[in-house]
């Protein structure tokens, strides 16, 4: 009888051992010291995908690590739970983190005293839940994150006393929590958030020293908690910012000493829609709520009231008004059938400047038969551009009519441009259908239906035009 014990147990330790090799360890990682990650590297050469938290450097309090390289964690390309970079004095790089992609909880990097970039998180494309940058005091930009695209939760970026600029966040669309930025001295601008759309919480940019401008956050188009901007001394340039606020929220603007020009458009918005302000402590023209509405009304182009749309024959009058121009170049004419996609169907020319009231008319000589929307759409003369309210009219004069009415036999149906009938529907006073028909001319016998009043519905092109009709 052949013995097979020992080529099953040598088997069963090669499987072991491979198995072993092509895993993560169970649950959150812990490395609080350099031989610890050396130990997890041979220990766990082909691990990819951590289950749970990874953790590099001190867990006990007030302590640093010894942990100066990271470099064997390069196999890492997502985390289940967090990522914990903290309180490691000797490490001055995270290179070896350049194929995390992905981490499902938050991302610290806390109390680093010599690292000076974020160059080994490259690869890193999304974070659900928060991002936090802090007490980092050698750290100089947060390059190496210039492909990062989404945070589930709250960003921080504070107390870094190196720290330039935000570069690169550049792909940055999503904030879902907070966005904090503050306490960096040496921080000069917010740098390249041109594709920062979204911040769900609040906005806050306080304590940074020599910042002067908030250039970079143009593209904001909504923020749905505070916008604070405190206590920035260098700080005499807002920008051009226009992100919708909640008017419950509070625009808080304190503390900024050489702030003296407030007047942008989130600001004016903001306080023309009566909502929470608080404004102290500001260079002159930004230290009160009183001083930022003057220069609000002397800075928009255009104060236009009265914007109407009525049927007038064959055609559409639209008429408006403005009480005041600056730099006003004109007026686009839009018109839409759905509220949604838009036709330009015409140009009025703008005053220039005016300080008086200006009255301007368009006719639209070829309305569309049934409901339509216009708006204007108006443009200064250096390309910026804001637009009006909607409003609505609702088009069949001249288009569809029909006679004899009142009618006790044959109707007849006249429609301009002899445009095809689709259909025609008779429905009595309760709203009930009492005749149909696709079979169309330009003539319909009523006689059979008794005495009494109607609504005519007549399909043409696609709209419907509706009628009273009386049955002799």
């Amino acid at each position: 009888m052949k013995n097979f014990t020992l080529p099953l147990l040598t088997f069963v330790l090669s499987l072991t051992l491979t198995y072993t090799n092509a895993q993560c360890p169970p649950g959150d990682v812990i490395l609080n010291s350099q031989t610890e990650v050396s130990d997890f590297v041979a220990s766990y050469p082909n691990c990819t995908e951590i289950n749970g938290t990874l953790k590099v450097g001190s867990i006990a309090s007030g302590a640093y690590s010894n942990i100066d390289d990271v470099s064997g964690l390069q196999g890492i390309s997502s985390i289940t739970g967090n990522l914990l970079i903290t309180a490691n004095n000797n490490l001055t790089s995270i290179n070896g983190l350049d194929k995390l992609r992905h981490v499902g909880g938050n991302v610290h990097i806390f109390y680093n005293e010599n690292l000076t970039n974020l160059d080994g998180l490259g690869k890193m494309e999304t974070i659900n839940g928060n991002l936090k940058i802090i007490d980092n005091q050698s750290l100089t930009t947060v390059g190496g994150m210039q492909n990062l695209i989404s945070v589930g939760a709250d960003v921080e970026v504070s107390e870094n006393a190196s720290l330039l600029n935000l570069n690169a966040f550049g792909k940055l669309t999503t904030v879902g929590g907070y966005f904090s930025i503050w306490g960096n001295p040496s921080l000069e601008n917010v740098g390249e958030l041109t594709k920062l759309g979204a911040v769900g919480g609040n906005l806050s940019i306080n304590q940074n020293n020599l910042i002067q401008n908030l250039h970079g956050l143009e593209s904001l188009v909504t923020l749905g908690g505070d916008f604070n901007i405190t206590q920035n001394v260098s700080l005499t340039e807002i920008g051009d910012l226009s992100p919708i606020m909640q008017s419950s929220a509070v625009l808080r603007i304190a503390f900024n000493s050489n702030l003296s020009e407030c007047a942008v458009e989130v600001f004016c918005t903001h306080i023309s829609n009566e909502g929470s302000v608080e404004i102290v402590g500001n260079g002159e023209g930004c230290s009160s709520i009183f001083e930022i509405e003057n220069s609000c009304a002397s800075t928009l182009p255009v104060e236009l009231v009265g914007f109407r749309a009525e049927v007038k024959s064959k055609n559409v009058l639209l008429t408006w008004q403005t009480l005041t121009e600056n730099n006003n170049e004109g007026f686009e004419i839009q018109r839409s059938n759905n509220a949604n996609d838009w036709q330009t169907i015409g140009w009025e020319a703008g005053q220039g400047d005016a300080t008086t009231t200006q009255t301007y008319t368009f006719t639209d000589s070829r309305p569309v038969l049934g409901k339509s929307y216009y708006r204007l759409m108006q443009t200064d003369f250096d390309g910026k551009t804001e637009f009006s309210e909607i409003v609505t009219v609702v088009f069949y004069n001249g288009v569809v009519s029909v006679y004899p009415n009142p009618v006790s036999d044959v109707l007849r149906i006249a429609v301009a441009g002899e445009m095809p009938i689709e259909s025609v529907i008779v429905y009595n006073t309760s709203g009930s259908e009492v005749m149909r028909t696709t079979a169309v001319t330009n003539s319909l016998n009523v006689s059979q239906l008794n005495s009494g009043t109607y609504i005519i519905a007549i399909q043409v092109d696609g709209e419907t035009a509706r009628q009273k009709l009386v049955v002799e």
